[in-house]
């Protein structure tokens, strides 16, 4: 059985375990018997206590193999048998989990993050950096477009593109402008990036021209707009 955890950035250096913080859960049997934390109704109605010891404070401890991480990366996930972690009944009255567990795998992925700038242009009327969008287009595998945020406020929008598996590269990264509008960037764009595994690629476009298109039709005088 795989356990899959959500994206998190792990910083470089040498690691050999992973601890998973959880706060409560429940556990059913193959004869029907449900064990539960306190004050979780997940399984529905307990029919007795479910032991995490240390689960929601040092976590569920996932060992494996000791793996280097040369630069700031990002970790999906880790194959694991959870069944290992499910311990033993203690009677009718309660269920003990196990407090480690040994890892079969570890994943490490790539992202890369995309900023776009004004620069010196001056924007047209009615066009924002939240208008535009980047689309990311993998050498195997589906396109995924996002929009561009200004998070920190600071006038420098980001998209960021997580969990990508390195073997599904090079990446494509597309600006989007708005539909009205055209746009040039530096770097050009498409750009073209090749993240190693446990790393994070940088992509910082500078807008150099926008310009707006008009929306009415041009025509002479016997014809209206």
């Amino acid at each position: 059985m795989g356990g899959v955890l959500a994206t998190a950035s792990i910083p470089a250096g040498t690691y050999s375990q992973l601890r998973i913080v959880i706060i409560g859960g429940c556990v059913e049997t193959s004869e029907g018997s449900v064990f539960a934390t306190a004050d979780y109704g997940g399984c529905g109605e307990a029919d007795g206590e479910l032991r995490m010891p240390s689960f929601d404070a040092s976590g569920l401890k996932v060992m494996f193999d000791e793996v280097e991480v040369t630069e700031s990366g990002q970790l999906t996930g880790l194959s694991f048998d959870i069944a290992e972690a499910f311990g033993h009944g203690t009677g009718r009255s309660g269920w003990n989990m196990e407090p480690e567990i040994a890892a079969s795998g570890f994943v490490l992925t790539a992202g890369i993050d995309v900023t776009l700038s004004e620069g010196s242009v001056t924007m047209p009327s009615g066009v924002e950096l939240g208008q535009f969008s980047a689309t990311l287009v993998p050498a195997v595998g589906e396109s995924s477009e996002v929009s561009f945020v200004d998070a920190n406020s600071n006038g420098v929008f980001e998209v960021t593109f997580q969990s990508l598996l390195p073997e599904n590269g090079p990446f494509s990264v597309q600006l989007n402008p708005p539909s009205d509008v055209t746009a040039d960037v530096t770097p050009s764009s498409p750009t073209m990036v090749n993240p190693a595994a446990g790393q994070v690629a940088n992509v910082d476009w500078v807008l150099t021209n926008v310009t707006k298109t008009d929306d009415g039709v041009i025509c002479g005088w016997w014809v209206c707009n």
